[in-house]
């Protein structure tokens, strides 16, 4: 990449270039999704609430790891259609008082106690897995605290953004540890 290239000294070796092509892929990439979700937030009258979206999913999920595909482009991909349907779902779905407390619950489980979870594109040292856990934790708390005063005032059109959050970071904390725990019996 000739942004990359161009971040580098001419004696870098190839660890370094790797590290730094991967970095501004990824920051590509976040860009290019946060834009998309803004824009079409835009277009759905729901710009506060998809720069919550981002606020509540992106630190959580990126601490708490878990499945990824295996190319980034379709990752990337992915990634945009599913904050494409949290945003309409955000939208056009009220979800009850009751239930939401029981998906929240449900899909809390797997993030407080698995995450974080590395797969093939990263893999967790010991130190990693300490430092992303406590941060995971700390981020699902305040989270969940969050959820707990807006579901106490009946504010649905809110806490759905956390709910939503939730559930897709715990569902991806539990297909990687499913895919861990497969591969550990390899």
């Amino acid at each position: 990449m000739k942004i990359a290239e161009k971040l580098l000294d001419q004696d870098a070796d190839e660890e370094e270039r790797e590290i730094v092509n991967f970095g501004v892929e990824r920051l590509v990439t976040i860009i290019v999704a946060t834009f998309l979700i803004l824009f079409l937030g835009f277009l759905l009258n729901e710009t506060i609430r998809s720069i919550l979206l981002m606020i509540c999913l992106f630190p959580l999920r990126q601490n708490a790891g878990g499945f990824h595909l295996n190319s980034k482009y379709a990752c990337s991909i992915v990634s945009v259609l599913c904050l494409i349907g949290m945003l309409l779902i955000i939208k056009y779905c009220v979800i009850s008082y009751y239930i939401a407390i029981i998906v929240l619950i449900i899909f809390s489980m797997p993030i407080v106690y698995w995450a974080p979870v590395g797969n093939r594109n990263r893999i967790l040292d010991e130190d990693e897995k300490i430092v992303f856990g406590n941060r995971t934790r700390m981020i699902w708390l305040i989270e969940t605290i969050v959820f707990l005063v807006l579901w106490s005032l009946n504010q649905s059109g809110w806490y759905i953004i956390i709910v939503l959050s939730v559930v897709v970071t715990g569902s991806l904390v539990s297909i990687g540890r499913f895919q861990e725990m497969l591969f550990e019996r390899r």
